[in-house]
C-alpha cells in the first residue's frame, strides 16, 4: 500500500505528463501498483496538510524590532512577550 506522500508524489508526476514507467523508475513502485492507485482514484484524493502556525506567529514582527534594535537576550524577550500576553513558554 502505498502511503500519503507517495500518493502525492506519483499524483504530481502524472500531472507532469510522465508515463506509469516512468513513475514508476522514479518512485521505485512497480508499474503495475501506480496503475492499480491511478485506476482507483486513491492517487487524487490526497490532499496535503495545511500548516498548523505558531504561537508566535502574531508576536514576530514585536520580536523583529527588538532584534533590530538589538535585543537578543531570551529572557527579557519572554519577559516582554508575556507582559504582551504570551502565554507559550520558552521552548514553546
Amino acid at each position: 500500500m502505498l502511503k500519503g506522500g507517495s500518493l502525492m508524489s506519483v499524483q504530481d508526476l502524472l500531472t507532469q505528463g510522465k508515463s506509469f514507467r516512468e513513475i514508476a523508475r522514479e518512485t521505485g513502485f512497480s508499474r503495475n501498483t501506480i496503475r492499480k492507485y491511478v485506476r482507483s482514484g486513491m492517487a487524487v484524493q490526497v490532499q496535503p496538510r495545511a500548516r498548523r502556525g505558531s504561537k508566535l506567529d502574531a508576536y514576530k514582527p514585536l520580536i523583529d524590532e527588538w532584534m533590530d534594535a538589538g535585543l537578543f537576550n531570551c529572557q527579557v524577550m519572554l519577559q516582554r512577550l508575556r507582559a504582551q500576553g504570551y502565554a507559550g513558554g520558552m521552548t514553546l
